[in-house]
Formats: structure tokens, sequence, C-alpha cells
């Protein structure tokens, strides 16, 4: 199904082949071609991760049955699955991305990280962690940081065949959720269900500049702006915006997502910038998107209401992803501060969503993945 969030009409015929999607979507009448999106059966559970090569045009989905799926972005199909009897998961996967060379790093509630050659099944695991792993993430070149409830956030050498720990961070006196890493690969962010924040410096002492209580409840969301900027978001309902060079305290604390009664939640924090100067996008329990400038003291831009619950939100140049928990996935125009149509993406909740040239990529708890085309 498809949603314009304003009255539109459009032709298949539009010659948009090869353009940026911010080029695609900023035509008077955005929309993908086929409504309807093309339908990849992947499982009968949840996927709930996912990372895209848009090299390869491949991406890798994983799901709450204990594989991922590796689906051809061109051919529209599954490729591949990367579990077998002896290799993959024996949990959830919880995250996964993919690494300079194409090879794709996964892990999972088993407490075990995988690393998957760029072609074919074959993958080695990573031991290191001693309980479920949150999140992955690539950290430039062929290395990758996870994080867990070991209260562990881990740096994994991925040039090696087998791949191997290179670094094992130690400050959090909870489990760890969220990890992000700096632009240029050098510091980490993370986050704890205690409330408490840390920054690592990777180059440097192995001792974080820990932000104690940063917020109350759970950590839920981590992000960079720029190499010295960085920010957290909390059950709470707050975003506090940090200054490696200020020291422990925040610079800022900004309210964005509280009900009447003054609770809520921050669900996602994503940096933006199309060439008009920084933002960062936000989602939150209160159902809504934000767009914020940085440069204006957080100026609120847009605050667009969602149908749902935001359970994924993705920045793409000067547009957002918002993917609810009924099944649809909004597409926000952030210059321009409203929303330009909803997707009908699954039955159930949107999980991922990617996007990039004239294809978007979608995945949930229906075990469906969407693809979509604008060309």
């Amino acid at each position: 199904m498809f949603t314009p969030c304003h009255p539109t009409a459009r032709s298949a015929s539009d010659p948009w082949a090869g353009q940026s999607l911010d080029a695609v979507l900023s035509k008077p009448a955005p929309g993908p071609v086929d409504e309807a999106g093309t339908l990849v059966e992947l499982s009968e559970r949840p996927l709930v991760c996912g990372s895209v090569n848009w090299e390869t045009r491949e991406a890798v989905i994983g799901g709450t049955d204990h594989a991922l799926y590796v689906v051809s972005i061109d051919a529209k199909r599954k490729a591949r699955t990367l579990f077998t009897r002896t290799l993959g998961h024996k949990e959830w996967v919880t995250g996964v991305c993919h690494l300079a060379d194409g090879k794709v790093l996964s892990c999972g509630m088993d407490g075990v990280l995988w690393l998957w050659n760029a072609r074919g099944v074959q993958g080695f695991p990573l031991s290191g962690h001693a309980g479920p792993i949150s999140e992955v993430h690539a950290l430039g070149g062929q290395l990758g940081v996870s994080c867990g409830y070991d209260k562990t956030v881990r740096v994994w050498d991925c040039a090696r065949p087998r791949g191997a720990e290179a670094q094992c961070l130690r400050g959090h006196k909870a489990p760890v959720l969220n990890v992000a890493p700096s632009p240029d690969g050098r510091s980490l962010v993370s986050g704890d269900r205690g409330g408490d924040a840390a920054l690592w410096d990777l180059g440097g002492a192995a001792t974080p500049v820990l932000h104690r209580n940063a917020h109350e409840g759970h950590v839920t969301s981590v992000a960079w702006g720029d190499n010295s900027i960085y920010y957290s978001g909390g059950q709470d309902g707050v975003v506090c915006v940090w200054d490696v060079r200020a020291g422990p305290r925040p610079v800022e604390e900004l309210p964005l997502h509280l009900n009447e009664r003054g609770k809520g939640a921050v669900g996602f924090i994503r940096a933006m910038d199309w060439g008009s100067g920084p933002r960062i996008a936000t989602g939150g329990a209160d159902n809504t998107v934000r767009v914020l400038d940085v440069r204006s003291a957080y100026a609120e831009e847009c605050v667009v209401q969602q149908p749902d619950f935001v359970y994924e939100l993705r920045a793409v140049g000067r547009h957002v992803l918002s993917g609810c928990g009924d099944g649809s996935l909004l597409v926000i125009d952030a210059a321009e501060g409203r929303c330009l149509y909803g997707l009908g993406a699954g039955q159930a909740a949107v999980r991922f969503a990617d996007a990039q040239g004239g294809d978007l990529v979608t995945a949930g708890d229906d075990g469906k993945a969407m693809l979509y085309s604008f060309l």
C-alpha cells in the first residue's frame, strides 16, 4: 500500500535512473515505480536487523530463527542463507554489519560473533563475550566493534582469516546496550542499562570518560555528530549532547520525547547533513520523529507524528526513513519538514530499512523483506 502524505500523480516513465535518492525523492511526485514492491519471503520468525553492501548490491538480514539471509537487490530474491547445522548462531541474531572488504560480521544472543566470507556460506566464530551481544558495527577498514551484557565493549581484528579480539574495554557497571564509532574510527561512545554513557579513546588511555547517571533508566541510543560531538538518548526521553573537549557533563540536555506526564524514551538518534549544515533526527516512544538544527542551538525544525511506535530510523541524505509498529514505512523530507509518503512495507513492525539511489530495502517482524525501486 502506498499512502501519499499529500495528493500526487506520477508517471512510471519518469527518467530518474542514475540519480541519488535525494534527487529521486525531491521530484514533484515522489514514490516507488511499483507501490506494492517486491516481497521476498525469508523466515516464519521476525527479522530484526540488517546491513546493505551497496557495492555488491546485497542485503544481509538477521532473524530470531538464528539465521542470516543474503538478498540480491538486483535479482530481488534470496541468494543464500548464512546458517547450517554446524555454522552460525545458536540464538537470535541481534546485529550485523558489512566490513570494508565485503565480509559480514554478525552477533547474537548466544554471545558469539560470526565472521562470514564475502561470498559463499563459510564463517568463523569469534568468542570473547560472556553473555548476549547487543550490537555490532564496522569500525573502519577490517575492524569491528561489539558490546554486550557482560558489561564490555570489544574491538575485533577481522583482517585475520578467522578474526581475533583486538581490545576489550571495561568500565561499565551494567550491561552495555549500544555503541557507536566516531566518523574517524578513533573513538567510541557506549551506553548501558544503568543509565551511564562512556567515551572511549581507542588510541589513548584504556580508562573511559564516564558519564555516570547520564539518563534515568537505560541508555537507549548513542550516536556521533562529528568527531567532537556525540549524543546519548535514554528512557527518560532526553537527548544529551556531549563534547569530547568538555569533560563529563553534557553541554545540552534536550527533553524531546516526553508525554504529558513527563515520561518517554528516545529510540534513535541519527546525524544528518545534506549540505545545509548538520542536523540530528530522533525517534521516540511518543510516536514522533523530530529534526533539529545543530547550529541553531538544536532548534526543532520539524515534528512528524508517526502512526505507531518507531522501530527503525535511518537518515539518507535529507530524508529520514521511519519504520513503524503497524508495518508502515514513512519517508520524511527533513529539508521541507514534511512526510512525503508512507509505504505498507510489512504486516508487522518494520525493524530495518536502508536506501541508496533508486533502491529501498526493508524487513521486519513478518519475516519478509520488501524491495522498492524508484527508477
